[in-house]
């Protein structure tokens, strides 16, 4: 290791101008060119666009689901109306444990078939639930919407919440 001596006319002029240096800079007068603050991203208008995130066979038509901005909604077949769901995207299919959507069929509520639909998806699993009800072509949103419970699409839901979206 090389020892400096201030006693070394260099090594007191590289003091000094080090010294003059970080006064300068501590009061906020720096000797390098000032660099024009950051300016604000500009405005720019939303773009609402719509991507088919999953779909899945259906009795009356292929299911799809898809991201519109940020709602999710569902529908059975391009040619129909989108079903706007309450739900916040990236949204999922309830699986079951081989994969295909996760549906129960309840002839007491008029012959409905319900699939679930997770929404605010982060990773694997998501922070709400709300049912697609299907009853032979038509398709509406269920009024009962699960929220604040962890909800993984691939692992599947108990009977008894498909029974209670059905009988809502």
């Amino acid at each position: 290791m090389t020892r400096l001596s201030l006693a070394s006319p260099a090594a007191l002029c590289t003091l000094c101008a080090f010294l003059t240096l970080l006064t300068a800079c501590g009061a906020g007068n720096s000797p390098w060119p000032a660099t024009a603050p950051p300016q604000p991203a500009a405005q720019t208008a939303e773009i609402t666009t719509t991507a088919i995130t999953e779909t899945a066979p259906a009795a009356s038509g292929q299911l799809h689901l898809t991201v519109r901005g940020a709602e999710c909604e569902a529908r059975l077949g391009p040619e129909r109306a989108p079903v706007q769901l309450g739900l916040t995207g990236p949204c999922a299919i309830m699986r079951d444990h081989k994969g295909s959507a996760q549906t129960y069929r309840y002839d007491d509520a008029g012959g409905v078939q319900v699939y679930v639909i997770v929404g605010e998806m982060k990773g694997e699993c998501g922070t709400s639930a709300q049912a697609l009800l299907v009853r032979g072509t038509e398709m509406k949103a269920s009024t009962l919407i699960q929220r604040g419970s962890h909800k993984c699409p691939k692992v599947g839901l108990d009977e008894k919440d498909y029974w209670m979206f059905a009988h809502k």
